[in-house]
This record gives structure tokens, C-alpha cells and sequence, in this order.
């Protein structure tokens, strides 16, 4: 009997060390996650503004989903609004184009920079966050012979594979 309670005491220790690294694990991402987007700042259509989003992304990737860290972080719809920030930057940037009448070169430039950066962090369904999306796709209609890679819709293309389904 007293080898279990000395076994019962060894395992709640274990247990109690296991806890409280678990929770100081997850303090620790919560913080790696708030920092990383706290990090981002002043949103700019840039190659550094990028890499600050990227780097909170993969922070919050990084953090493992069992722990629910997400829901702890108060700073989450910040990271929300710099994406919107960026692509919206990104869109103003091809507007201006369009609108100054730069070079078509410039101008497809643009549109496929503005199409990737919507494409990176939104889905067809997001296209209600971003005020000026529909300067985009205006501008995409006048060049949509000389894209390589075809529009975002506002209804994603499913393919779906025909095929017997096999019953009991």
C-alpha cells in the first residue's frame, strides 16, 4: 500500500511538472504570436510590411491548435486589418497606375501584384473586406486577354470527378 501512495505521489508530480510546462509553453506562444503582430505597424504595400504578416502567420501556425492559443490572443484582428491594409495598398497602387495612364507594362505589373497579394490572404468570399476590390476587378475586365493566370471569381471553380459510387 505505501509503494502505490508513494507512486500516486511520484505521478501527481509528474503531472503537476507536465502542467506547468504545458502552461508556460502556451504563455509563451500567446506572447510570440501578440508580439509578432504587434510587430507589424504602419501597413505599407512593401516587401518588410509582408514579412512582418508572414512572419504573425507562421507564428500562429507555429502554435499548437490543441492549446486554443488563438482564442487568448487580444491582438488578432489587428493581423486581420494589416492583410486588409496591404491588399488594399496593393489595389491603390494598380488604381494610380491605371488612372495616370502609365505604361501597360507598369500597369499588368501592378494588376498581377494586386491579385497575388489579394490571392495570398483572402478567398473570393473575403472580396466584402476590401473596399476598392472592385477597382480591381474593373481594371482586370479591360486586361483580361493579356492575363496569364485567370481571375478570382466571385464563385470558386470546384472540379468535381464523376464516378460510380460503390453502395453496401
Amino acid at each position: 500500500m505505501k509503494r502505490k501512495l508513494i507512486l500516486l505521489a511520484v505521478l501527481l508530480g509528474i503531472t503537476g511538472i507536465l502542467g506547468a510546462l504545458t502552461a508556460a509553453s502556451a504563455g509563451w506562444g500567446v506572447r510570440a504570436i501578440t508580439d509578432a503582430i504587434g510587430a507589424i505597424g504602419e501597413v505599407t504595400y512593401s516587401e518588410e510590411s509582408r514579412a512582418l504578416i508572414d512572419r504573425a502567420d507562421a507564428a500562429i501556425a507555429a502554435a499548437d491548435p490543441n492549446l486554443h492559443l488563438t482564442d487568448r490572443v487580444e491582438n488578432l484582428a489587428l493581423l486581420r486589418d494589416a492583410k486588409i491594409r496591404y491588399v488594399e495598398r496593393a489595389i491603390t497602387r494598380l488604381y494610380r497606375a491605371h488612372r495616370d495612364r502609365e505604361a501597360e507594362e507598369t500597369v499588368l505589373s501592378f494588376l498581377s501584384d494586386a491579385r497575388e497579394a489579394y490571392g495570398r490572404y483572402f478567398t473570393a468570399e473575403d472580396a466584402g473586406l476590401i473596399h476598392n476590390y472592385q477597382d480591381l476587378l474593373d481594371i482586370e475586365e479591360k486586361y483580361t486577354d493579356q492575363l496569364t493566370a485567370p481571375a478570382p471569381s466571385a464563385f470558386p471553380e470546384i472540379e468535381v470527378e464523376r464516378g460510380e459510387i460503390e453502395l453496401c
